[in-house]
């Protein structure tokens, strides 16, 4: 199987792809700029917020030359790129490199052995937090069967697609607030209390803030929110729409160190509307456009949909997959889907983004625009939404991805059996502000200016926060969710896509994956499981849940396995994961000399 890994990328170049040598250079520097109409210190890339695309083609080698003009050190991570036999480029300081050094440039330099959707950004501190991501595109191999007859078998409309696909629009998706990073995790920890309130959502980059009536607020409550407000006797949602501090403390931390603004005080303010204009010449029997959505989420999950259009979704995490018509589709943090939309009619169509978490009712809108090439510009048409504002569908008729029925396409198998199973329990540690992933908190301040884990293997024996295994073995990885109230948690992987097996309530109590899978064979799928670099735990409101996952190691180094929550990763939640110690990579000099 890791054979096929080294082999694949060169014979998908043999059939169709041209491997060019690609550079990037990313300027990274600290300005004030108005994301949503309020102003404030955010990080710009070559001058621009979000940063810019990487586009390139599968087989590229690619250099990326990052220069730090931050008052902070910093690192670029590239979320999903697999890194494969060069580790040291994934951009976590600590595990893979030293910090970039304000006044300083690094060099990242790797293969683009995938295709798909990807994105990058920071992985030091909270500095995703103030703006540094961007997308990567990357456009995949002639060789590669593409799902599209599964949607239609008309070879016009099959072209189509295949001509959207190549001018794939990224659409980056955000949570925003107007505090910086620091100021936000210094004042969350000195609090002991998650900060989960956020002040608007961006599409790409774009916003605006919007308050609502408390007359507002109470009309569109979830049931799930109204049970977290009963925490708290006459507790009610802020008129930031978020559950209230006091709710969220649990009974723990000290309130008085919160100050205004954070859960209440919402200011409106106007900022630009992200806008997508999509033309139909006279020569298009059909029209199609591509959308690469990636959830820059810092804490939320939010409902996506287009008003008045389904979607075809046919990627996930940058893989093709048996493509899936819907009208919604709930992005979490780090998620990416690559999804069709088919042109209708001439028009203005608002694209909407709505939370789904319980802590907070956050809401955004972008416009998607259709004209005909030639044609006056159209009358209105009713724009008609199949998500309210609190995120659940208008109706039941409603279509909403499943994540089950993505399967890999073509499909893929994995073995039957495993040879290790690691069980993780995953709490709140002392407080709602950290967060274990293995019962023991690993902070970015405790290994992140450190000397690189891949500089010096460490081999230790029962240590909750360092775990290794051997090359070309399955693992298998069990995440535990024991303690409710906790949210679903997004974990991902550095360095592998893993395959989602089972999911389920309860604790998980037996010793095997064979013993849970004879428990309850229902609720397993070894024959055609979805594939992605990131899944999330099942919502444990009231009772234990738990989430089962399968990889192969084939990609020797130091990984980081963490929540992507910004707020838990940042309190805690992670584990270094070194695959392969019996097949160590040798570090080029270069990273290891670096300062």
């Amino acid at each position: 199987m890791s054979v096929l890994r080294y082999i694949l990328p060169t014979l998908a170049l043999a059939l169709g792809a041209i491997a060019e040598s690609r550079t990037f250079d990313l300027d990274l520097t600290w300005e004030n700029r108005s994301p949503d109409g309020f102003e404030r210190k955010v990080i710009l890339v070559n001058k621009q917020f979000t940063g810019p695309r990487l586009e390139l083609n599968e087989g590229d080698d690619v250099t990326v030359k990052v220069t730090n003009n931050l008052p902070y050190p910093a690192t670029v991570h590239y979320h999903g790129i697999e890194m494969l036999t060069t580790p040291w480029s994934d951009g976590v300081p600590g595990l893979t490199q030293r910090p970039i050094q304000p006044g300083k440039s690094y060099e990242y330099k790797w293969k683009a052995t995938q295709y798909g959707a990807y994105w990058y950004h920071a992985h030091y501190e909270g500095l995703i937090e103030d703006g540094l991501y961007g997308p990567i595109t990357i456009h995949p191999a002639a060789s590669h069967p593409k799902p599209f007859s599964l949607i239609s078998s008309d070879q016009a409309a099959i072209h189509a697609m295949e001509q959207a696909e190549k001018k794939v629009v990224p659409l980056l998706l955000a949570d925003h607030r107007h505090m910086i990073s620091e100021e936000t995790h210094d004042l969350s920890a000195a609090a002991n209390v998650q900060f989960t309130c956020y002040d608007s959502f961006l599409f790409n980059g774009k916003g605006s803030v919007t308050c609502r009536t408390p007359e507002q607020i109470d009309a569109l409550l979830t049931q799930e929110r109204k049970d977290v407000l009963a925490n708290v006797p006459g507790a009610r949602m802020t008129d930031k729409a978020c559950i209230p501090a006091a709710v969220i403390a649990r009974g723990q931390g000290d309130l008085s160190k919160i100050p205004p603004g954070v859960f209440e005080g919402c200011q409106p303010s106007e900022g630009s509307v992200e806008t997508f204009k999509i033309e139909k010449s006279n020569c298009d029997t059909e029209k199609w456009v591509a959308f690469d959505l990636v959830g820059a989420y810092h804490l939320h999950t939010a409902m996506f949909s287009i008003d008045n259009h389904t979607m075809w979704v046919y990627g996930m995490d940058g893989a093709y997959v048996t493509p899936q018509e819907v009208e919604a589709i709930p992005v979490t943090n780090g998620d990416r889907y690559s999804v069709l939309v088919k042109y209708k009619q001439q028009g203005d169509f608002t694209i909407r983004a709505a939370s789904l978490i319980a802590t907070q009712m956050l809401s955004g809108v972008a416009k998607l625009q259709w004209r005909e090439k030639g044609q006056a510009e159209p009358t209105i048409v009713p724009s008609t939404p199949w998500v309210l504002e609190n995120g659940r569908p208008a109706s039941q008729s409603v279509r909403v991805f499943r994540q089950a029925l993505a399967k890999p396409y073509p499909p893929i198998t994995i073995p039957r059996n495993a040879q290790a199973l690691h069980k993780f329990d995953m709490r709140t540690e002392g407080g709602s502000y950290y967060w274990a992933l293995n019962n023991s908190l690993l902070l970015p301040a405790d290994f992140e200016n450190d000397e690189p884990v891949l500089f010096n293997l460490q081999v230790q024996e029962q240590d909750p926060v360092i775990l290794s295994t051997l090359n070309n073995t399955w693992v298998d990885m069990v995440f535990q969710a024991g303690a409710p109230p906790q949210p679903p948690h997004p974990i991902h992987k550095h360095g592998n896509k893993m395959f989602l097996l089972a999911s389920g309530t309860g604790n998980f109590t037996w010793n095997s994956i064979d013993e849970a899978a004879a428990a309850n064979p229902s609720a397993w799928n070894f024959i055609d499981p979805p594939r992605r670099d990131a899944f999330a735990t099942p919502n444990a409101i009231s009772e234990p849940t738990w989430m089962a996952v399968r990889y192969l190691v084939d990609n020797p180094g130091a990984w980081l396995l963490h929540c992507h929550i910004q707020n838990h990763m940042m309190g805690g939640m992670s584990v270094i994961i070194q695959d392969g110690v019996d097949a160590w990579p040798v570090t080029p000099q270069y990273y290891k000399d670096y300062r």
